[in-house]
């Protein structure tokens, strides 16, 4: 086996895990661009119920 082969063998995939309620998810982190501690949540008037709100961010690679 050549080295080439070894690396694909114990290539493993990174993800972040999130928990919303009782459920978990993983996330690979390819998709994941920024992570930020949790912030002050501005409430949106007239926004669905499920809408939280929105938080400042200021770094220019959030969205």
């Amino acid at each position: 086996m050549d080295a080439l082969n070894i690396a694909k063998e114990y290539d493993s995939t990174q993800y972040i895990v999130i928990k919303i309620g009782e459920e978990q998810y993983g996330i690979d982190i390819k998709y994941v661009d920024n992570i930020l501690r949790m912030q002050k949540i501005t409430r949106v008037p007239h926004a669905q119920p499920y809408f939280k709100g929105v938080i400042q961010c200021t770094n220019r690679n959030c969205c």
